[in-house]
């Protein structure tokens, strides 16, 4: 199981993994990308979400071991 804490404040979103590594987004400029992306949570399940950057997709695949997964 995977531990990533999310935490807002003042428009920056932190993603922490085990309290070591940690990544912050600044939400409003994600926004203004609108970059809308399609992913799929279980099975045939689907939602859309703005993709927040490679920096990001790069954090997420590291702590879940599925490179170029995100």
């Amino acid at each position: 199981m995977v531990l990533i804490e999310c935490d807002v404040h003042d428009g920056i979103l932190t993603m922490k993994y085990k309290g070591e590594k940690s990544i912050n987004v600044k939400i409003e400029e994600v926004m203004k990308r609108n970059d809308v992306r399609t992913a799929r949570l279980f099975r045939e399940e689907r939602t859309e979400g703005l993709d927040c950057g490679e920096e990001v997709s790069a954090f997420l695949s590291e702590i879940l071991d599925e490179p170029g997964v995100f």
